[in-house]
Order: structure tokens, then sequence, then C-alpha cells
């Protein structure tokens, strides 16, 4: 008994929550008439082995800043702004691995955390300029809307430089790579296929959703970049190549370009099928994109003005059709006898 006694003292102070629960389960014993000192002392024994805490009601307020809610509230922002749900993940990726990499809090971040973000990424992680531009554009676009929403006063990105990237020039297809091609497609469905991108110079996203009830004669309605609409044109082979393979097909999908499963291609599978036509043609870098610059370099050649071939591209500006445009100084000098000399 004084044993137990002396435990009881030493532990009165101390471990408060505990004495309440044994005092509760003797209380609970001595009630049903089977309670002794050998039961408290195996009792107190027993609870020597854990950590005793009452339960708490109190609700606790999550910090509205701390980087996974300000993640989360970015992410409803840019939704109810109209990006991309494929844009939107571009963004919480890149703010996941900048918070992985600088481990602070993003609304703490300075100038100098940015810069040697950069430099870990460039020099560690070995990326590409292109890659850490696009980064950098992520997280000045997480910034200015903090600043925007009174969260901080200036966007610590703007005070470094841009990325540098060497310029190269992005090559459109030629006469005869395009023949090549033309003539390495096996099925009706790769005819329909390149024709399609060659004529109304989709991204691959708008190719791969669109479904045969968007078609209407010559015009195609297709879902672009912040789930905009926008109609696209059909020519002559394209719209060839469209009915001859819808003609051809047994399957009840919606879709213009079903894959396996009935549902639409996916990105993936353009740029894989687009692939292997190429290495049958023996033409190089055969992917996507490549046609919708072979497309607006072809316009532009055959006359139609650059603002047009801006609006078949559906850019907001026309300094990002330039980049699009396959023109050497040949062309240059051509277009120059044509309309000025």
């Amino acid at each position: 008994m004084f044993v137990l006694m002396m435990i009881f003292a030493a532990e009165v102070n101390e471990m408060t929550e505990r004495e309440s629960l044994t005092n509760d389960i003797c209380g609970i014993l001595i009630s049903a008439d089977v309670f002794d000192e050998e039961i408290k002392q195996r009792i107190v024994l027993a609870l020597d082995n854990y950590e005793v805490q009452r339960r708490t009601t109190e609700i606790v307020v999550a910090d509205p800043n701390d980087n996974a809610n300000l993640l989360k509230r970015f992410a409803v922002a840019k939704a109810v702004a109209g990006r991309s749900k494929k844009t939107i993940n571009q963004y919480t990726w890149t703010l996941k691995k900048f918070i992985e990499t600088t481990n602070k809090q993003l609304l703490d971040i300075v100038p100098d955390d940015f810069r040697a973000y950069l430099a870990h990424r460039m020099i560690v992680n070995r990326i590409s300029p292109v890659t850490l531009n696009n980064e950098r554009n992520n997280l000045s676009a997480f910034y200015d809307w903090a600043v925007s929403s009174d969260l901080i006063r200036r966007n610590p990105v703007k005070a470094t430089d841009p990325i540098r990237i060497p310029k190269e020039q992005k090559q459109a297809f030629s006469e005869m790579e395009l023949e090549k091609i033309r003539n390495a497609c096996t099925t009706l469905r790769e005819k329909a296929l390149v024709e399609t991108l060659l004529s109304t110079a989709c991204r691959v996203s708008e190719l791969a959703s669109i479904q045969t009830a968007d078609i209407d004669g010559n015009r195609i309605m297709v879902v672009g970049k912040g789930n905009k609409r926008a109609q696209v044109y059909l020519n002559s082979k394209a719209a060839y190549a469209i009915n001859a393979y819808i003609n051809s097909r047994t399957d009840n999908s919606p879709y213009l370009f079903p894959s396996r499963a009935g549902k639409g291609i996916t990105a993936q599978g353009v740029r894989f099928v687009l692939k292997s036509i190429g290495e049958r043609a023996g033409v190089d870098n055969v992917h996507p994109h490549r046609f919708r610059r072979t497309a607006a370099t072809m316009a532009l050649r055959h006359g139609m003005p650059i603002e047009m071939v801006s609006r078949m591209l559906r850019h907001d500006k026309l300094q990002t059709t330039m980049i699009y445009l396959d023109l050497d100084e040949r062309e240059l000098q051509y277009q120059h006898q044509k309309y000025v000399g």
C-alpha cells in the first residue's frame, strides 16, 4: 500500500490526466463491487505504459496561407478563370517541386530563394532552358495571383531576369516530305488524320476530342485552350479523306478518331501513329505540332494575311504566330520582290 501511495504522490502533478482516468476506472469498479487495492495497482501499472491525454472538442483553425491551402486556392482561382485542367496540373506540379526544393512557405519566398531554385534546377537537375522558363512562368503566375489577392506586395519572380532560350529555327515539312508522308499512310484512318492536321492546324488535344457530330460540311467545331470553342475548316483533300474513313468504319464510337476502347484517341496515341507514319516515310520529326506549323507556313506562303493566319491558329498574340512560321531569307527576298520591288 505504501508503494502504491508513493506512485500516486509522484504522479499527482505530472500526470493529472492519467490520475483522472485511473480514478474514473476505479469509481466504475467500486460501483460494481469488484474493486480492491490489488486491482488498483494493476490499473496503475497498466496505464504507466501509455501517454494519456483528454479528448478535446476544440476546432483547430487551419492556416489559410499555409502551402497546402494556397495551392488549393490558386487552383480554384485558375479554374474559375477558365484555365484547362492540364494547365492547372502544370501549375500545381511546379509549385510542389518549388516547395520541395526550397522547404519554405510560399509567402515567405524572397528573390534570392527563387534564384537559388533556378540554379538548383539548372545545375543539379540539368533541365533545359525551355523547361526552366516554363517553370519560371508558372511560379510567376502564382505570385501574380498572390499579389492581386493582397497576400504579398511584390512578385519575387519578377526581380529575376527571364531565362534566355537559344533561338532554334523549327522547320515546317517540305512539299517532298508531305508527299512521302501521304504515301506512307496505309489506312484510311491514317490518311484522314494527316489531312485533318494539315488543313485545320489543330492542336493535338483539339484533334483528339473531335466527335463526328462536330463536323458540319467543311467545318469542325473544336474545343481549344481554356475550353474556348472555335471553328476550323477542311480543304477538299481533308473532307474527302474524312468521308472515306467514316464510311469505312463499323464501330459506334461518337469520336472521329476513337481508341480501341471506343473513347477518343489520346494525345499520346496521335503521336504514336504519326511517328509510325514518319518511320515508314523516312521523314524525321513527324509529330502533331509540326503539322500545325506547316499549315500556318503554307497558308502564309499562299497569300493569307498574317492576321488571318493568327486567327486560324487561335493565337491571342501576333508575336506567338511569328514563332510558328518557317520563313527563311529566300522567302523574305521573294516577298520583298513581290510587294516592294
